[in-house]
């Protein structure tokens, strides 16, 4: 595995960011652990979702990042920057 495939798997899927990045269980069930249950997130967006946002759709944690991203580039910072890390796929 190259290092750039080891750098996207370790960021959160809100922001990009490399610090304490976290699993969150989409259904907060901890014990399902299927892969399309769990989305990585720095942890204070993950804990932004579990005391301010509730439950969250895979579909609404995407929302969140779009809401993240249009922030960022309203403030100057180039969406590329937070969106480079993710393929497509999962956009």
């Amino acid at each position: 595995m190259t290092k750039k495939k080891i750098l996207e798997q370790n960021r959160c899927f809100i922001c990009g960011s490399l610090d304490e990045v976290e699993i969150h269980h989409i259904d907060w069930n901890p014990h399902n652990n299927d892969p399309h249950n769990k989305v990585k997130l720095c942890h204070y967006h993950h804990e932004d979702i579990h005391r301010n946002k509730g439950y969250l759709s895979m579909d609404e944690i995407r929302a969140e990042r779009d809401k993240y991203t249009a922030v960022c580039k309203s403030e100057g910072e180039v969406e590329e920057e937070i969106l480079q890390y993710y393929p497509r796929k999962l956009l």
